[in-house]
């Protein structure tokens, strides 16, 4: 990886909390599966690119994008490595993208900043995950409708970046805010339709770790609750379920969750060959998208509170209590007393930083 080291931006005191607090984007920010950085390899990189590489295979709108000397500067400065076949223009922007729902252009070791970006009630849509007014009874249907429509927004501007022969159009651009490894913070302009279907994608791939699901894995019974728990006060009857690391990983520890990254990888391709399938016109890639986003993120209801969430088999991985800045499952004192402690180093880490 070619991360900077922490040390270049942050104080002594980040490390400690790194070090003692497992903060970041280690799975503890409303990420769900992780994005690589200095604690982690990362899971939306590699899902984004198979999906990538799937439908590259099948159709020439999805062929690489030439990369100009300018353009081939910035991918080499990214804060992580890209595989060696996702180095061209557009598969370079398709993950650089599926990361930006979590940086928002921040660099992915600025952990005081990102825990605001992944606290922000406005932005849980982008993670599948629910908003402040999602709450019981209705607050998991009305999370899904969120997210869908976050995506669906996307793909639709997506669209908007393809020629006239359903090929991504290199001219078409997009700023997108970036921190790179040397040049810092900039305004990369990248192809749109890349950038808008990386931003989507994230949304599809987190639905599958931020959600209970039927046994199947392939509708949503229940949406996870990322904001009131890492605040100390989620009431799991009102507020759902909260958020739980262990279904974040995707290195296929178990049954349960290598399936829930097939299908994330399965999703995320349907939509890229959806999108770039030249035979279809718009209106026709939009309704082959509400098909593909009705077959894997529709809304199975029932679960409830009061039947356990249908025993569902999400709980089997619930957070225990401990130091991560967030609350534990429900909202428990000691997880809100750790969460308190772990937001004072943050806090004491911002003031550092912003002493002359």
């Amino acid at each position: 990886m070619r991360l900077r080291s922490p040390t270049s931006r942050s104080s002594p005191l980040l490390l400690a909390v790194l070090l003692g607090c497992s903060l970041g984007v280690k799975s503890n920010g409303a990420e769900a599966y992780t994005i690589a950085s200095l604690l982690t390899p990362g899971c939306h990189e590699p899902i984004t690119s198979q999906a990538l590489r799937t439908v590259r295979a099948e159709l020439a709108t999805a062929a690489p994008l030439a990369i100009t000397a300018n353009d081939r500067a910035l991918v080499d400065d990214l804060q992580f490595t890209l595989e060696p076949d996702m180095k061209d223009l557009g598969g370079a922007t398709l993950v650089v993208a599926a990361r930006d729902n979590d940086l928002k252009g921040l660099s992915s070791d600025d952990l005081s900043y990102l825990s605001e970006v992944h606290g922000n009630p406005a932005n849980q849509d982008e993670h599948c995950l629910r908003s402040g007014d999602h709450v019981e009874p209705g607050g998991s249907a009305a999370a899904v409708l969120a997210c869908r429509a976050f995506i669906r927004t996307r793909i639709e501007e997506a669209l908007d970046g393809l020629d006239e022969h359903g090929q991504p159009d290199p001219a078409r651009r997009t700023p997108l805010r970036l921190e790179l490894s040397l040049r810092g913070n900039v305004s990369a302009p990248l192809p749109t339709y890349y950038v808008r279907m990386g931003q989507a994608l994230h949304a599809v791939e987190d639905s599958f770790t931020h959600t209970y699901r039927t046994p199947d894995g392939m509708q949503i019974t229940v949406v996870m609750n990322w904001v009131k728990a890492a605040k100390g006060k989620l009431v799991e009857s009102r507020d759902g379920p909260p958020h739980a690391a262990k279904l974040d990983v995707c290195n296929d520890p178990d049954d349960l969750r290598r399936t829930r990254r097939e299908l994330a990888t399965a999703a995320a391709t349907e939509l890229l060959r959806a999108t770039l399938d030249p035979k279809k016109s718009r209106d026709r890639k939009l309704a082959a998208v509400d098909r593909t986003l009705d077959e894997y993120l529709g809304y199975s209801p029932g679960c409830t509170f009061d039947n356990n969430w249908c025993d569902a088999a999400e709980r089997q991985y619930a957070d225990a209590a401990g130091c991560g800045c967030r609350a534990g499952a429900g909202g428990a004192a000691e997880g809100a007393g750790l969460l308190a402690l772990c937001v004072a180093l943050l806090v004491a880490v911002r003031r550092a930083r912003t002493r002359p």
